[in-house]
């Protein structure tokens, strides 16, 4: 028995290869009928790029929540790829046949990134296209270590762009390419820049690029901190016309974010969860993947959240609670849903309440447990973790995100529990995810509380997962 599989802080919902290490998610595509799912992978140890030479791994899926564990897809073995086959896409061209643009990493000492690609005809081999790479060089001003992560759509009827990440004299930028027959590519211009390194960073990785109507999303991941996005404009010179930006999930562990649009139009997320664990490769294992999300734009161009409703099907027993009056005095405890792995959709009126949430992962005697609220003066989602874990090598730090409720507008909260993975959506605008690691196998309840003043949870349900 692999020692993963008694490690219960393993979650059960969240996609992970079966062993070893992975991190971004690559190559998204629903082709067929089919969702294939490829990832930084390293089948050999649970360590990341710094130690190890990174695949590319496979899975696929019919319904977006139950995968099947494939072959890895791309290996390094090329002179221009032997020390990583890195983050990238998966595109069909105008003849339906799959893509994958990727960044090829070459030998040491001279690790230099270039832009690849590879081909198949059945979405599980696939083989390196001639010539290669396809993009040797970056334009001046960007180092050949500091350029990465191809993403390529189709903007018009023979014409192809391509966003790489990368930093443009000391800052984060987006770099647009364009093809024609997606193996021959011209550098334009940066589609996006950072206005400066300290605001929104000094490189950018992970680039994506989505239309939503005559409004186009960029989200990019920012070395050392948090994935943000952009929304705004597209001019006929694809210069892109910046009108609102933000971070897409200010949880720790929330990186590398990959979007894709369906067969059936719906613009779909995924992202890499990190350990927030020290000395985690112990376990066999690290990182797993975030829950599907399904993205769009309201009328003002701000983004807007929601589980994808497939994962309802892992709905079983299922917990009703509503009108309870939460007394600041004592938590309301709920023991019908108690679990380590839960679904909760919460709707609470804060009242005179300066704090209403959930306490989850709880044990009996409150010396672990996790609690998400709202807080009103502060307009804000809260996960206090100083309680979440006994354990020593778990981190504690509180984690944020803003948001302001109308006058009136009740707190609606979505809560996927799943061992030490946590992912919250309030209000459809706000995500946040972070990481729990409860020592105690008996830390597994579920209360309502309020501080400051009375609160009310006009309904609560809950529902053990499985897959």
């Amino acid at each position: 028995m692999n020692r993963h599989d008694t490690d219960p802080q393993r979650p059960v919902i969240h996609f992970a290869p079966e062993r070893g290490w992975m991190n971004d998610p690559n190559g998204l595509i629903h082709i067929n009928g089919e969702y294939h799912m490829f990832y930084q992978y390293n089948p050999c140890g649970a360590v990341g790029p710094a130690q190890a030479r990174i695949s590319w791994g496979h899975a696929r899926s019919r319904d977006l929540v139950r995968w099947e564990h494939l072959p890895p897809a791309l290996a390094p073995g090329a002179t221009y790829d032997n020390s990583g086959v890195w983050s990238g896409c998966t595109v069909p061209d105008d003849a339906g046949v799959p893509n994958i643009f990727y960044t090829g990493v070459g030998r040491p000492p001279l690790l230099a990134q270039t832009q690849c690609r590879a081909t198949s005809r059945d979405m599980i081999h696939w083989r390196r296209t001639r010539p290669n790479p396809v993009i040797k060089m970056p334009p001046a001003g960007v180092s050949r270590w500091l350029f990465r992560d191809p993403y390529v759509w189709r903007h018009s009827p023979g014409q192809w762009l391509m966003a790489v990440g990368a930093s443009l004299w000391g800052r984060g930028a987006v770099l647009l390419y364009e093809s024609q027959n997606l193996h021959d590519w011209k550098y334009l211009h940066p589609l996006h820049m950072a206005d400066n390194a300290l605001t929104h960073g000094w490189m950018w990785e992970c680039p994506v690029v989505v239309r939503f109507g005559d409004r186009w999303l960029i989200v990019v991941s920012v070395v050392g901190g948090r994935a943000v996005w952009f929304t705004g404009g597209l001019s006929d010179k694809l210069r892109f016309e910046q009108e609102r930006s933000g971070v897409l999930d200010p949880g720790n562990c929330f990186f590398a974010p990959q979007m894709f649009v369906d067969e059936t139009g719906r613009c779909i997320l995924f992202a890499w969860l990190r350990e927030n664990r020290r000395r985690a490769a112990r376990h066999g294992w690290q990182g797993c993947m975030s829950l599907p999300r399904i993205i769009t734009l309201d009328a003002q161009g701000w983004p807007q959240y929601a589980p994808a409703p497939e994962l309802e099907t892992l709905r079983r027993e299922h917990t009703h609670y509503e009108n309870i009056e939460i007394d600041p005095a004592a938590p309301h405890a709920l023991p019908h849903a108690h679990g380590d792995c839960l679904e909760i959709h919460a709707l609470m009126r804060p009242g005179a309440a300066a704090r209403c949430g959930l306490h989850v992962r709880s044990a009996p005697d409150r010396s672990e447990q996790t609690s998400i609220y709202y807080d009103t003066a502060k307009q804000q989602l809260i996960v206090d973790r100083a309680r979440s874990s006994r354990a020593p090598h778990a981190q504690r730090a509180p984690q944020s995100a803003p948001l302001a409720l109308s006058p009136g507008e009740p707190l609606d909260l979505r809560v996927f529990l799943d061992r030490s993975a946590l992912e919250i959506f309030a209000n459809a605008r706000a995500c946040l995810t972070t990481r729990i690691y409860p020592a105690s196998p008996d830390s597994r309840h579920t209360a309502l509380f309020a501080a400051g003043g009375p609160a009310n949870a006009l309904s609560f349900d809950a529902w053990r997962l499985a897959i």
